[in-house]
């Protein structure tokens, strides 16, 4: 009807990279976070954030090379061991 104010339906999306995009979602493009957005009864991207959010894997306590040789070698066989007497 004439004078209510649009709204966003279910299919109103953002495309970008060959994703589909709610409205309200987030994105990283050209390494700025942007959002998907209805400005004017389109679909469009917002910059929100000048860069995107980074999630960094916890670091690995690396152990010296001498180390993981031992770690992966069997110990020897002791002569007492096993032989049931």
């Amino acid at each position: 009807m004439a004078g209510e104010p649009a709204s966003a339906g279910p299919e109103c999306t953002c495309r970008f990279n060959g994703e589909n995009y709610r409205i309200g979602e987030l994105a990283c493009i050209r390494g700025k976070l942007s959002r998907c957005d209805m400005v004017i009864n389109n679909t469009s991207w917002t910059v929100v954030g000048d860069s995107c959010p980074v999630v960094r894997a916890p670091q690995r306590h690396l152990l010296p090379p001498h180390t993981l040789a031992a770690l992966s070698t069997p110990p020897p066989r002791s002569p007492w061991t096993g032989s049931g007497r």
